[in-house]
C-alpha cells in the first residue's frame, strides 16, 4: 500500500521480492478477496484493500509506540521514581540516601512527598508511592515494612543553656528544665513520656508537638530540652544546638522500607530501592565507626 510495487514492498521490509509476492498471493488465497490489480506500472489496490489498509493502519502506528516504549523501559530513560517519607527523615537522611543514589541511576528522577508516619501507610496501600521511608511499621497486611537502621533517641539542648556542655544527660537532670515534648500518640512521644512516668518524674513542658523538627526548631528558640532521632538531627543543621546522649536505657528508633505486598516493583525502582537499602546499611557502620 505504502510502497505501490513488489520491488518497493521488499525493499521497505528488508525481503526478498518472491518472497513478498508469495505472502501476497497466500494472503489473498486465504481471504478469497483480491487485494491489488497487478499493471505495468505497479500494483493498484482495490476497494478492499483500501477498508483493511484504514482498519490495520491504527494497529500499525500503536506498534510503533510500543517499540519506543519498550525501548524506553529497557533504557530507564529518565525514569520517575515516587518515594513517600516521614517528616523527620526529609531533612538529612533522605537527601543523604538520594545523593547516593543518583550516583549509581543518575537519570532517575525522584519525586518525594512528605507525610506522617500515619499517612504513609495508605500512600502504599493506594499505589501513590513506590514505596517510603518510615520511622514507623504500620503492620498493615498489605505493607512490607523492611527494618533498616536504627540509632538512640539524643537530647537537642541550645548551646547556650547549662547542660550544653555535659557528655551525657539523665531524665532526672532534664526533668529540672522545660522541655519540649511530643503528643502521647507518636511512637517518640510514648518512649519519653513512659521513661518519665517509669522514673516517677513529671516533665516540664513548654510546648508539644508532633515531629522531629519542630521539636528541633522549638529548642532552637529557647522553648527548652527537645528529643530528636540520631539520624533525624545532626548539629551542622543546627548551628545553635548541641546534640548530647541520653544515659538513660531508651529503646533505639527504627527505619523502615516500605512497599506493596501485592505488586511487584519496575526494574528502575527495585534498582533504587536496592541501593537506598545497602546505602542506608553503609551509613549505620560509618556512624558506628
Amino acid at each position: 500500500m505504502i510502497a505501490k510495487t513488489i520491488s518497493g514492498a521488499a525493499e521497505l521490509l528488508h525481503v526478498s521480492q518472491p518472497g513478498v509476492s508469495r505472502a501476497l498471493k497466500y494472503m489473498e488465497m486465504k481471504l478469497k478477496v483480491e487485494l491489488f490489480e497487478r499493471r505495468p506500472n505497479g500494483l493498484v489496490p482495490t476497494p478492499e484493500a483500501d477498508e483493511l489498509y484504514r482498519e490495520i493502519l491504527p494497529l500499525y502506528r500503536s506498534l510503533d509506540s510500543l517499540d519506543s516504549t519498550i525501548n524506553r523501559i529497557v533504557r530507564a530513560e529518565r525514569s520517575t521514581v515516587q518515594i513517600g517519607c516521614s517528616p523527620s527523615l526529609a531533612h538529612y537522611l533522605l537527601p543523604e540516601m538520594l545523593a547516593r543514589g543518583r550516583k549509581k541511576m543518575p537519570d532517575v528522577i525522584a519525586q518525594v512527598d512528605t507525610l506522617s508516619n500515619e499517612e504513609l501507610a495508605d500512600y502504599i496501600v493506594d499505589r501513590k508511592g513506590d514505596f517510603a521511608l518510615s520511622t514507623y511499621d504500620p503492620k498493615h497486611p498489605l505493607v512490607l515494612a523492611e527494618r533498616s537502621i536504627s540509632g538512640p533517641i539524643q537530647c537537642v539542648i541550645p548551646k547556650a543553656h547549662k547542660l550544653a556542655n555535659a557528655k551525657t544527660v539523665s531524665f532526672a537532670e532534664i526533668a529540672d528544665h522545660e522541655v519540649v515534648a511530643y503528643y502521647p500518640d507518636t511512637y517518640i512521644g510514648r518512649i519519653i513520656a513512659d521513661q518519665f512516668e517509669a522514673l516517677g518524674l513529671t516533665p516540664k513542658i513548654s510546648v508539644q508537638v508532633r515531629f522531629n523538627d519542630d521539636a528541633c526548631a522549638m529548642a532552637e528558640h529557647g522553648l527548652g530540652i527537645a528529643f530528636a532521632y540520631s539520624f533525624a538531627t545532626m548539629e551542622s543543621l543546627s548551628p545553635s544546638l548541641k546534640i548530647v546522649p541520653i544515659e538513660d536505657e531508651l529503646k533505639p528508633m527504627h527505619i523502615y522500607l516500605l512497599r506493596h505486598q501485592g505488586y511487584s516493583q519496575s526494574s528502575y525502582v527495585r534498582g533504587f530501592y536496592d541501593n537506598m537499602r545497602s546505602d542506608l546499611a553503609d551509613l549505620q557502620k560509618s556512624q558506628a565507626a
